[in-house]
């Protein structure tokens, strides 16, 4: 079994844990800092694996803002998921 833990530093600690196989669950903890070292080290213990954030790159951010921005100036470029569904091939 797997834990996926995406950590948001902000006042506390944000954990998410994905539990892999399926069916899949995800798990949002909010731990005070003084607390993490103690859960991190429990869920060793367990067996889990611990999985790294990944760090989203700033270009990428700044292309989806824009995209966002684009489309709220102008949301008649955008294309209704219902009549484009079909249009893609999943292999």
């Amino acid at each position: 079994m797997i834990l996926d833990f995406p950590i948001s530093i902000l006042s506390q600690h944000t954990v998410n844990l994905v539990l892999k196989p399926t069916p899949m669950k995800v798990v949002t903890l909010k731990i005070p800092d003084n607390k993490i070292g103690f859960f991190m080290e429990l869920i060793e213990q367990l067996g889990y694996e611990v999985a790294e954030e990944v760090e989203i790159p700033e270009e990428h951010k700044t292309i989806v803002r824009e995209r966002i921005k684009k489309s709220i100036q102008n949301p008649e470029r955008l294309l209704d998921w219902e009549q484009v569904q079909d249009d893609f091939k999943f292999d």
